[in-house]
């Protein structure tokens, strides 16, 4: 997971985290049933431009 973003308090289980990937503050990632993969400079949990 070079160079991913974690934010404080995200909570993450059996997880494959991408490089680049950026994962907000206070978020659940959990793949406790199947493997829950964030890919490669995805974002997850952050709120969109709302320009």
């Amino acid at each position: 997971m070079s160079g991913a973003i974690i934010g404080k308090g995200a909570k993450i289980k059996r997880a494959i985290i991408g490089e680049g990937a950026v994962i907000s503050e206070g978020v659940e990632i959990d793949g406790t049933d199947e493997v829950q993969v964030v890919g490669y400079n995805e974002v997850v949990g952050v709120a969109s431009d709302e320009d």
